[in-house]
């Protein structure tokens, strides 16, 4: 399940080859991401599947939301961690549009924010799908 958080403006869109080319040479700039991600993200591009890419503004909201989490600590200490490190690296762009990409590829996921620009990238995160017998 996709959760949808108070930044979104839900209207996610296939990334353009530019914006491909452009977040590739941001994550080989800033040395960000595993050889899966950087794969995936050629992948998708040539495929133009298994991505989206999303405009979020970042409000004093989500950076709520991201504190009620973490003082709830109800998802466990990884996604505490995930959350404090995206409070930190997002407080600076309060009231500022960034994009968010999703890329998936077989079990795996990523969500990265960047900058309109792809001048810097603000959060990477890369996560593996797990299924619950529950």
């Amino acid at each position: 399940m996709k959760m949808v958080y108070p930044t979104t403006n839900a209207n996610p869109v296939t990334p353009t080859p530019n914006d491909c080319l452009l977040l590739l040479r941001l994550l080989e700039r800033t040395n960000s991401a595993s050889a899966w991600l950087r794969a995936a993200i050629a992948d998708g591009c040539s495929k133009r599947d298994g991505m989206t890419i999303e405009e979020t503004l970042v409000t004093e909201s989500y950076l709520s939301f991201l504190s009620e989490q973490i003082e709830l600590n109800a998802r466990g200490a990884d996604e505490t961690a995930e959350f404090q490190r995206w409070h930190v690296q997002l407080s600076p762009y309060i009231g500022q549009m960034l994009l968010r990409w999703y890329v998936a590829s077989g079990k795996k996921r990523s969500t990265i924010r960047v900058t309109p620009d792809y001048q810097c990238l603000v959060t990477i995160s890369e996560y593996e799908l797990t299924v619950s017998d529950d």
